[in-house]
């Protein structure tokens, strides 16, 4: 999952609509302080599954793209002009582990894959995109599942 929201930013922002909810002057609970507290729910359920269930699809997509990526380095990346920028992708994608670190590695990926006027390159940029669509599926299960 490519969330720019931070495990850490989530639960403040969870524990902040419960405390707002629990603050009510005089104790009771209005409707927007209901439905406050069922998007906490809702948030901390889907925090829950990113932290226990997203971590290896992930990992399985950012191997996958990082090796088809040293392929295509390994084969001197015909077609395209701006080779250290592969390179730097591929270091980015080796050294990345987060979602939003491989989210913007894969996103310079796809950016140098349409500048280039080479058929590997759209064929590489197809693998990617069901790549992203099989992770999207993988995220959709992961949330769809119970967390306990």
């Amino acid at each position: 999952m490519f969330n720019p929201i931070e495990p850490a930013d989530m639960v403040v922002a969870i524990g902040r609509a419960a405390r707002s909810a629990a603050r009510s002057a005089d104790g009771t609970q209005t409707a927007f302080d209901q439905a406050q507290l069922l998007s906490a729910y809702s948030a901390s359920r889907h925090i829950a599954a990113e932290l226990t269930r997203y971590g290896p699809p992930l990992e399985a997509f950012r191997e996958a793209i990082l090796a088809q990526l040293r392929q295509a380095i390994a084969e001197g990346a015909p077609g395209v002009a701006g080779r250290e920028e592969l390179a730097d992708v591929e270091t980015a994608l080796a050294n990345g582990h987060a979602a939003i670190e491989v989210g913007a590695a894969v996103a310079t990926l796809l950016e140098i894959l349409r500048r280039a006027d080479a058929p590997w390159c759209a064929s590489l940029q197809t693998t990617v995109r069901q790549q992203l669509r099989a992770l999207a599926e993988a995220e959709v299960d992961a949330l769809a599942s119970e967390v306990r």
